[in-house]
């Protein structure tokens, strides 16, 4: 049954006795820590908050509505009120949360994987970043975002690279199985790398000014009015890559 209980205990500080609150909301079957600070008697004036990671979590978008209510609230008794009824909203919007077993096996995947190769992951364990370095040592993101259906459905993995990052997929793979992947990805592509980057080093470089690792085009200063733009097959580098003449005067040819 959704509702909360309360016990309390005096502190003394420097400036004055401040009354302790702790409660133990229960909401949907979960239970979430709070603590609340009163700095008088029979007023939410000054009051602050303090909750479990848990709770802080379901309520990142509410701060700016929770500071309102509890200055505005006539008393403790009213302000778990509008807490609970936030609260139960919030649940209604944010659906269904995923059982403990899934959380679990995500942990365990990380550690498999190793916490240094992970960058960023999200407060709700739904997106992560993972960094790998090529031969070069140049590092490459992949973001990868995880859907309710894991590990039955594949993630969405994006990544910087001159092609799309579709790694096969199946209920036993796992996170550390897609950054080795990844990995052997980035191996493929060292030739192409290495050759577009010796164009950047030694040719005059129109465009793009900051080329990415998904950029497989160049266009080259050749003289006054005139340059070239080649682009190369990411999966064959070694052929003659597409070229096109961009003059002012004489027009365009295409070579292939």
């Amino acid at each position: 049954m959704d509702g909360y209980s309360i016990c309390s205990r005096r502190c003394k500080s420097v400036h004055a006795l401040l009354r302790v609150i702790c409660v133990c909301l229960r909401l949907q079957g979960k239970h979430y820590q709070l603590r609340v600070v009163m700095v008088a008697p029979g007023t939410m004036k000054g009051a602050t908050i303090s909750c479990s990671w848990e709770l802080k979590q379901l309520l990142r978008d509410c701060t700016n509505t929770l500071t309102q209510r509890l200055e505005e609230s006539e008393n403790l008794e009213a302000f778990l009120m509008e807490l609970q009824h936030i609260m139960t909203k919030k649940t209604k919007q944010e659906g269904v949360q995923q059982p403990a077993e899934y959380y679990n096996r995500l942990l365990n995947e990380i550690e498999s994987l190793g916490w240094e190769k992970l960058v960023y992951i999200a407060p709700d364990f739904c997106e992560l970043h993972l960094v790998a370095s090529d031969a070069r040592n140049r590092q490459h993101l992949l973001k990868i975002r995880i859907t309710p259906e894991y590990p039955h459905r594949c993630p969405d993995l994006r990544a910087d690279l001159p092609l799309p990052f579709e790694p096969k997929w199946t209920a036993h793979t796992t996170l550390r199985d897609v950054s080795q992947r990844f990995e052997t990805t980035l191996s493929c592509y060292q030739e192409l790398w290495d050759s577009l980057e010796e164009i950047d080093r030694h040719a005059w470089v129109l465009d793009p000014e900051n080329p990415t690792p998904s950029c497989v085009s160049r266009r080259i200063v050749l003289g006054k009015n005139a340059s070239l733009q080649i682009s190369v097959n990411p999966a064959y580098p070694r052929l003659l890559p597409a070229c096109v003449f961009l003059g002012a005067e004489h027009g365009n040819v295409v070579c292939t």
